[in-house]
């Protein structure tokens, strides 16, 4: 992934870059599969519920981004 230090962008370009990221930070979320030793533990809703808040976001925050 390239730097946006020292950089100057166009509007465009930072949207689909920020996009880019997000898309990857959300396809990390779905692919995020608990396995069944999560369960035997007593924080596996939490972590289900963290997951579920992060997919949530990075949605919200793609539908403020202009397509």
């Amino acid at each position: 992934m390239k730097s946006l230090k020292s950089q100057e962008l166009s509007k465009e370009e930072v949207i689909k870059r920020l996009t880019e990221n997000i898309q990857m930070a959300l396809a990390a979320c779905y692919k995020d599969n608990y396995s069944d030793q999560d369960f035997d533990n007593p924080a596996w809703a939490f972590k289900q519920a963290a997951n579920g808040g992060m997919i949530k976001a990075y949605q919200r925050i793609l539908n403020l981004l202009p397509k």
